[in-house]
């Protein structure tokens, strides 16, 4: 029997050789660098983890870790670029049209992240995303709301939103579910959306109720705060004053000085101060609130002493407001 006819020690030896007579072959030695690789190799992964998704061969479970795999490889712009360029780019569409909620949850925690990106994002509205998104209302309620939330935190995509004819009342249904995310979520979004004039008159006809209830419960500080936000939204116009204002709102935002949180006091007293060029206001919240403002003045932190400074010197144009902070002061001193 023969054996090799280059021994392991002769092939060494003959690659020195070579690298000796080539000098220049030393720079293959080292791993390529990784600004090369990482591109090339997110141009082959995204297309392929989108091919095992919308084939129909797929499992459940081997969707779930796909879509898994799916949110740490679209890192940056340049990898949900690529989504673009893939044949199954509207996948996304099929897995929230089946019957799996895990599945509908996991996708639409990868959906929201296509939104941070413009050019993913028009594609995926310009799709029909929000109307897939909208039909998984009932199975997936919290999941949807948090998806909308990464939608609506994009100005450039608000006026669009606001087109769509049940979107915004779909949100203000939701601030009642038994789903404490869903709330919390579609209550921000309604902020997001009251950023224009059309997105204050639509909630103001579909849930400025729902909202001042969010502002009583105290099952969440998070759902109160962003119910606060949207209001404080609102408050930027001439309808929404009059309609929080004839809702018994001023009061109710007022307790919400009492609650020893910087960010709740702050939310609420942008509120007030929203409400305060209205002279109904400036009496209302004069007897609802003189003492806890009196107190927040002298609060720690810059923001919150500037607002309640602010708030008092706009309420003070109302004489009988004037004479009783000057009481109050009296008293407390």
């Amino acid at each position: 029997m023969s054996g090799p006819l280059t021994s392991q020690s002769s092939l060494h030896l003959t690659s020195e050789f070579l690298e000796d007579l080539n000098s220049d072959l030393g720079i293959y030695k080292a791993p390529p660098p990784k600004d090369i690789i990482s591109p090339a190799f997110g141009q082959r992964y995204v297309p392929k983890l989108l091919r095992i998704l919308s084939s129909g061969e797929s499992t459940s479970e081997k969707k779930l870790k796909t879509l898994a795999l799916f949110l740490t490889a679209i890192v940056d712009d340049v990898r949900k670029a690529e989504v673009l360029k893939c044949e199954d780019r509207l996948v996304f569409l099929d897995l929230l049209s089946g019957t799996d909620n895990d599945i509908k949850t996991a996708t639409c925690t990868a959906v929201k992240k296509l939104f941070d990106f413009t050019p993913t994002r028009e594609f995926l509205y310009d799709s029909g995303i929000v109307k897939a998104l909208l039909s998984n209302v009932d199975s997936v309620p919290g999941a949807v709301a948090e998806c909308l939330s990464g939608l609506a935190a994009n100005r450039d995509i608000v006026p669009k939103l606001l087109g769509e004819g049940a979107l915004v009342l779909t949100l203000c249904k939701l601030l009642t579910s038994e789903d404490m995310k869903a709330r919390e979520f579609s209550a921000h979004t309604l902020g997001n959306l009251s950023r224009e004039d059309e997105g204050v008159r639509q909630v103001l006809a579909n849930g400025i109720d729902n909202l001042l209830e969010g502002l009583k419960q105290n099952k969440s500080l998070v759902f109160k705060n962003a119910c606060i936000f949207t209001v404080m939204q609102l408050c930027r116009c001439y309808e929404g004053k009059d309609a929080v204002i004839g809702s018994s709102g001023v009061e109710i935002i007022a307790t919400c000085l009492q609650i020893q949180e910087e960010e709740t006091q702050t939310l609420a007293m942008a509120a007030l101060l929203g409400l305060s060029t209205e002279l109904e206001a400036k009496e209302r919240i004069s007897n609802a609130c003189t003492e806890d403002l009196m107190k927040l003045q002298y609060s720690p932190s810059a923001q919150l002493k500037s607002n309640t400074d602010n708030l008092i010197a706009s309420i003070s144009e109302y004489p009988a407001a004037k004479a009783k902070f000057k009481k109050t002061v009296l008293v407390i001193t």
